[in-house]
């Protein structure tokens, strides 16, 4: 049975759609506070300027909080606007673009800490799990949007992953009409199974 992108479905009821304004109103704001009290958008900010003072908070893989707040915010915004929510994501949109490198790779731990470390602790690191949230923000963004800005920097690491393990090329979403068109093909219906294959291939 072939999926319904996420922003052609309409719910409208009693219970859930208040809750789901809500959580554009009041819950996604409040944990983007949350990520900025703890750090995790600061590291970002850090990789851009690397004047601004201040030291790298949080796990190793923290980045990949701010990618799953970003496209659960893109997701709320698509069905209520809210102009506040959508100048964090703009914001944080255009942060990583800065931070990215110009052949995709972007992870702040290694980047603030191990400048010169790529890919040397895999099941540790997250290096591979932060990277597919990124994608799959990306795939959101185009999806709601049609704008290419955070696509380019999705299709950027999907090239770059593929480049680096010698892969075929996917982009980690289950989206064939939409993303077709850029040279990638599904695999597994999700990048968790991508990259499970891609840990049985290296391990």
């Amino acid at each position: 049975m072939p999926e319904i992108p996420f922003n052609q479905v309409k719910i409208v009821d009693s219970f859930w759609s208040p809750r789901l304004e809500l959580n554009v109103t009041h819950a996604l704001l409040y944990q983007w506070k949350q990520l900025e009290n703890s750090g995790c958008i600061q590291n970002f900010r850090l990789v851009a300027d690397k004047n601004t003072p201040g030291f790298r908070h949080g796990w190793f893989f923290a980045d990949s909080d701010a990618y799953k707040w970003l496209e659960a915010a893109i997701s709320g915004y698509a069905k209520y606007n809210n102009p506040q929510l959508l100048k964090y994501i703009d914001d944080f949109i255009s942060l990583v673009q800065v931070v990215q490198t110009p052949d995709g790779y972007l992870y702040t731990y290694n980047q603030l800490i191990f400048p010169e470390s790529r890919w040397e602790n895999l099941q540790i690191e997250h290096e591979l799990y932060c990277h597919g949230h990124l994608i799959e923000a990306a795939v959101t963004h185009f999806l709601v949007t049609a704008e290419r800005k955070l696509l380019d920097a999705g299709i950027k690491a999907a090239d770059l992953l593929a480049n680096t393990f010698e892969l075929e090329y996917f982009l980690v979403a289950n989206i064939r009409t939409k993303l077709g068109t850029y040279g990638y093909t599904v695999y597994g219906g999700h990048w968790r199974d991508w990259f499970f294959a891609l840990q049985r291939r290296i391990w």
